[in-house]
C-alpha cells in the first residue's frame, strides 16, 4: 500500500484537507490520459467532491465508463451528501449509465494518502 503525504498541514482545520493537486495526484495513480469532469464542489476550506469519469476499455463493457469520486469527510453545504472519512471509490458504469460495480480505492488519514488494493 503507498501513500502520499499532505501539503495541507498547519493550518486551522483540525483535519487536514488534500489540495485539488493532491487528489489528482492520487486520481492518476489509477488512470492514464484524458477525463471528463462530472461534478465538483468546494468550499471555504478547500475541495468537497470531485466526480471524473473515464472511458471504460474493457471489451466486455464497450461503451460503458469508470467514475473516480473524491469525497471530503464531513457534511457537504451544497447537499451533496456527507463522508465518515475523506477518501477516492471507483464505479463502475455500463453503456445505460446504471452503475454495476465500484469500491474504496484510497483513504485519506493523519494527511497521507493510503492506496487500496485495485482488485476491490
Amino acid at each position: 500500500m503507498e501513500s502520499y503525504k499532505n501539503n495541507n498541514e498547519g493550518k486551522e482545520n483540525p483535519e487536514p484537507v488534500p489540495t485539488e493537486e493532491e487528489v489528482m495526484q492520487v486520481f492518476k495513480q489509477f488512470f492514464e490520459g484524458d477525463f471528463v469532469e462530472v461534478e465538483k464542489h468546494e468550499d471555504e476550506q478547500g475541495l468537497v467532491q470531485w466526480d471524473v469519469k473515464i472511458p471504460d476499455i474493457d471489451p466486455e463493457n464497450e461503451d460503458g465508463f469508470i467514475e473516480y469520486g473524491y469525497m471530503r469527510k464531513g457534511r457537504s453545504e451544497q447537499g451533496t451528501g456527507g463522508a465518515t472519512k475523506t477518501s477516492i471509490s471507483v464505479t463502475y458504469y455500463d453503456r445505460d449509465e446504471i452503475p454495476f460495480s465500484g469500491y474504496n480505492v484510497a483513504d485519506f488519514v493523519d494527511g497521507y494518502w493510503e492506496l487500496k488494493n485495485q482488485t476491490g
